[in-house]
């Protein structure tokens, strides 16, 4: 809906609140700018919504994570529900993906679940394993400087250990993995002599 300022209105459907209360549904009023959300009937939705104006009335932009409740979302909501009793935990987290050659003519990635995932600094070491969602996590670990590896092993770009800062906050990590193949030749004349300083282009 539009209200009588051309401005956008969205009613959401509420299931659970994680810091204030309200009803069971809430509108949403837009900015009638590029930071509004397109929210789409049908979807949820995590919604950091704000007041706005000296009306007080509600809005959600694309500036805060306000976003679709989809796997990215894990992490938000892992969050909020310790924000909502009160904690407020520091939180490592992170996601591991592949792609290959047909998840990539996709354009998709595959995430890697039962992944060993090892997460080491400030004198402690955690194992830990990712879910069917690539998803891995960690509270309260003390600020401070962490190096994180996973089980991978063969040829991947993208595997190698990372070093992340945690502060009083929330810090993350993404391993997005590919397979590095190789390819291989020999140039020879026409009376299968080898070729020297030959330029050779390679086409997809």
């Amino acid at each position: 809906e539009v209200d009588q300022d051309g401005k956008s209105i969205t009613r959401i459907a509420v299931e659970e609140y994680f810091k204030g209360t309200g009803g069971r549904e809430i509108e949403l009023r837009g900015s009638n700018s590029s930071c509004d959300i397109g929210f789409e009937a049908g979807k949820r939705y995590v919604v950091y919504a704000t007041r706005v104006g000296e009306s007080g009335e509600l809005g959600a932009f694309s500036c805060s994570r306000t976003r679709l409740l989809d796997d990215y979302a894990k992490p938000d909501i892992s969050y909020l529900h310790r924000a909502a009793r009160g904690e407020r935990p520091t939180m490592l987290y992170g996601f591991a993906f592949k792609t290959t050659g047909e998840s990539a003519k996709r354009r998709e990635r595959e995430p890697l679940g039962e992944l060993a995932v090892t997460v080491e600094g400030e004198g402690r070491r955690l194992e830990l394993k990712t879910d069917v969602r690539g998803y891995f996590e960690t509270f309260d670990l003390p600020p401070g400087s962490y190096r994180i590896h996973t089980g991978l092993t063969g040829k991947l770009r993208g595997a190698d250990a990372q070093t992340v800062e945690l502060g009083m906050g929330v810090a993350s990590v993404g391993f997005h993995t590919t397979t590095m193949g190789s390819l291989s030749g020999r140039v020879v004349d026409r009376e299968g002599r080898p070729v020297s300083d030959l330029h050779v282009e390679l086409l997809a």
